[in-house]
C-alpha cells in the first residue's frame, strides 16, 4: 500500500459541503466550527480516496454512526447533496493529483429474480438469496433501483443498489482489498467496541508497546501489561490490564477515558504511512489529561509517518493543540481551519498554530 499524504482537498459537493478547497495541509490538521458546518463530513469524504473500491464508499458511510443503522441505499442517497446532485471532490495525495466522481439515478422498478445475475454475486449467494426471494415473496413486488456510476481516476464501473429489504446488502462487490492508501477513520464511539484484533496491532510492535503502557500509567501508574487471554466461554480472546501485582482485570471495567486512549493507539499502530481521522477528539476524554494524551498522539503519528485529521468543538482542546510546538516537541506543522455554512457554498479560514496563539491573546474567537 502506498503511503499517503493529503496536500489539498477540494470538494465540489458531497452531503452538505459546496465549493470547498483545504490547502496547505499539515501533519496535524484540526476541523472547526458550528455543529452540522460539516467537519465530519469533511473526514467522511477524506475516506472515499483509500482506492478504487464501491464497497470502502458503502463501509466510510457507515463509520459516522459506528453501526450499520442504515441499508446502503439509504446511507448513498443521503451522501448526494438534496438528493439529486454528483459527488464530486478530487485531491492532491503524495503530489499526484487524484478525483472520486459519482453519479445516480433512481427508478422505481418491479423486482425479478434475474436482476439479481450480477458478477458481484457469488454462486451461494445467489443460492441463499432465491431462498430468500420465495420466503419474502419479493418477486414481482414494487421497489425502487438506485443505479450509481463510480469514478476512481481511470477506473470506472456502474453499481445497482437495492433497499434493505430487497437484499441490497448482497449486493456488495465481491473484492479482495483494493486500498490504494491506508486511511483510517475514528467515531467518537469507537472506543466503546475495542476487540482483540485492536489490541493485536500495538502488540505486534514491541517498541511501539512500551510507549503504550507509559501512556496508559497516565490513568493508572500502576499499569504493567496489556494482555490477551482466552475464555473458554467466549468466542475470542478478551482484553485484559494488570495493575501492580494484582490479578489481570477485564478492560470492561476500567473508565471510557482509558478505553479511547487504547482505542487511539490502535489506531495509530493501523495507520502507519498512512492518514488517521478523529471525530471529536474529546470525546471520553477529561480536560485534565489532554496535554498528556495529545502529546502522545502527535510524537506517535510522526514516528510513523501518520497524517492527522481531527474535529473538535473543544476551547481547551484547541489552545492544546495550539500551544504543542513551543517547546518543539515534535516540530509536526499544525493547521487549524475553521469551516462555516453559506448560501453559495462552504467557507473555510485556515490558521498556524502561531497565528491561533495571536488570535487567542487578543481575545479572539477562532471557533466560528
Amino acid at each position: 500500500m502506498k503511503e499517503a499524504r493529503i496536500d489539498s482537498l477540494s470538494i465540489k459537493s458531497f452531503r452538505g459541503i459546496k465549493n470547498l478547497t483545504v490547502e496547505n495541509c499539515g501533519d496535524v490538521n484540526i476541523l472547526l466550527g458550528d455543529n452540522n458546518c460539516g467537519k465530519t463530513s469533511l473526514l467522511e469524504a477524506i475516506q472515499f480516496f483509500r482506492g478504487p473500491s464501491f464497497d470502502n464508499i458503502l463501509n466510510s458511510l457507515q463509520d459516522r454512526n459506528g453501526e450499520a443503522n442504515q441499508s446502503d441505499f439509504a446511507n448513498l442517497a443521503y451522501a448526494f447533496p438534496n438528493g439529486r446532485e454528483n459527488i464530486d471532490m478530487d485531491a492532491q495525495i503524495n503530489g499526484k493529483h487524484v478525483r472520486v466522481y459519482l453519479n445516480h439515478t433512481i427508478e422505481d422498478i418491479i423486482f425479478q429474480k434475474e436482476m439479481l445475475l450480477d458478477e458481484n454475486v457469488s454462486a451461494d449467494d445467489y443460492r441463499y438469496l432465491l431462498k430468500y426471494i420465495d420466503g419474502k415473496k419479493l418477486e414481482g413486488k414494487k421497489t425502487k433501483l438506485m443505479r450509481i456510476s463510480f469514478a476512481f481516476n481511470s477506473f470506472q464501473r456502474v453499481y445497482s443498489l437495492l433497499p434493505e429489504n430487497f437484499i441490497s446488502q448482497f449486493m456488495r462487490e465481491k473484492q479482495k482489498n483494493r486500498d490504494l492508501y491506508s486511511i483510517h477513520y475514528q467515531s467518537p464511539y469507537s472506543h466503546f467496541r475495542i476487540s482483540s484484533s485492536d489490541i493485536s496491532y500495538i502488540l505486534r510492535n514491541e517498541a511501539y508497546y512500551k510507549v503504550f503502557i507509559k501512556v496508559l500509567q497516565i490513568f493508572d501508574s500502576n499499569i504493567q501489561k496489556v494482555q490477551l487471554i482466552e475464555d473458554e466461554n467466549a468466542l475470542r480472546p478478551e482484553v485484559y490490564i494488570q495493575s501492580g501485582t494484582s490479578n489481570p482485570v477485564p478492560l470492561s471495567i476500567y473508565g471510557d477515558g482509558m478505553k479511547k486512549v487504547i482505542s487511539i493507539a490502535s489506531m495509530i499502530a493501523q495507520s502507519t504511512d498512512g492518514i488517521l481521522l478523529i471525530d471529536e477528539i474529546e470525546t471520553s476524554l477529561h480536560h485534565s489529561y489532554y496535554q498528556d494524551v495529545f502529546s502522545f498522539l502527535i510524537k506517535a503519528c510522526k514516528a510513523f509517518h501518520i497524517q492527522l485529521f481531527i474535529t473538535t468543538h473543544n476551547e481547551e482542546v484547541i489552545s492544546s493543540f495550539a500551544s504543542f510546538n513551543e517547546n518543539n516537541e515534535a516540530n509536526a506543522s499544525i493547521q487549524f481551519y475553521t469551516l462555516r455554512k453559506k448560501e453559495d457554498g462552504s467557507y473555510i479560514r485556515s490558521l498556524s498554530d502561531l497565528e491561533l496563539r495571536r488570535y487567542q491573546s487578543l481575545g479572539i474567537e477562532v471557533r466560528q
